[in-house]
């Protein structure tokens, strides 16, 4: 076990930094911990790797260091110049303050135990001060923002928590809905805090194909819980085409077909045209 406070020379640090640097503990070693709920902060369990840490804070590690091997320091991320240019290619829009990618298909937003390359650790090895304000699944294509600054980071994740950024999802599903529109309201269950938490997902029809039987939809998430419109789409029948985890049928050779779209927040209007290649219903937005 360890118990450590954070000083003012890593006021506003992130939570996997503080821990890589202060207790010199390999980044990969830090970001287990952190997924299986080992690491407290101020006597609560933290599992977001990105979480700003101020100074006072009591971090504390519960965690049998008996069964690991000994830790040793792993070296920032060295992207290739092909590697950078590749992230570069999926920014769809950037100022000083943040930026946002048109994430693709099968890509972890975060590292983990069975995770070779994840974009947090892309970003930040391009900037220094990057970080996470909000996730989507692996295999979820689309809109996804970074905050390049310590600043824009608590502010995006304030606007996040008030629900003051408006995400707009599409997503083709199996099966013919017949409303036209209608939400879902139901509570899902949360692992992590063992027990259920409010959780509404709006959804619009904007397209039936009788032939393929499949709908497609557009989705606005009102909350955000893990895997919401999936298991939302699940409970009502009409689980995401392509979705191996919340549908009886596992083709393992089709792709997901939820696409996150847009982010629209204060004077921003963040938002991708141009639909995956693999959704299986054509779709034109004006």
């Amino acid at each position: 076990m360890i118990i450590a406070e954070v000083t003012a020379s890593f006021e506003e640090c992130r939570l996997d930094k503080f821990l890589n640097k202060s207790q010199n503990l390999p980044m990969s070693f830090v970001h287990k911990i952190i997924r299986k709920g080992r690491v407290y902060i101020n006597g609560s369990p933290c599992t977001t790797i990105s979480m700003r840490v101020f100074s006072g804070y009591k971090i504390e590690i519960k965690q049998n260091f008996k069964k690991e091997p000994d830790p040793v320091l792993t070296p920032k991320k060295i992207l290739s110049n092909s590697e950078v240019l590749n992230f570069k290619n999926l920014i769809i829009f950037e100022n000083d303050d943040f930026l946002a990618i048109n994430k693709p298909f099968g890509i972890a937003v975060q590292g983990g135990t069975k995770v070779e390359t994840s974009l947090d650790e892309i970003v930040g090895a391009i900037y220094e001060e990057a970080s996470i304000v909000h996730r989507i699944d692996k295999h979820t294509s689309g809109v996804l923002i970074f905050a390049k600054n310590k600043v824009c980071a608590r502010h995006l994740a304030e606007l996040f928590r008030l629900k003051g950024i408006e995400k707009t999802y599409y997503a083709v599903v199996t099966g013919i809905i017949e409303k036209d529109s209608f939400e879902v309201n139901e509570p899902l269950f949360d692992k992590e805090k063992d027990g259920y938490l409010d959780a509404l997902t709006k959804f619009e029809v904007v397209k039936r194909d009788v032939n393929k039987q499949l709908t497609l939809v557009k989705v606005n998430p009102i909350t955000g819980r893990k895997h919401q419109i999936r298991r939302h789409l699940m409970s009502i029948g009409f689980p995401v085409f392509g979705d191996i985890r919340y549908s009886v049928i596992k083709d393992k050779t089709r792709q997901l077909n939820l696409f996150a779209q847009s982010a629209k927040f204060e004077n921003h209007l963040i938002e991708i045209k141009k639909f995956p290649k693999f959704f299986e219903m054509e779709v034109n937005l004006k």
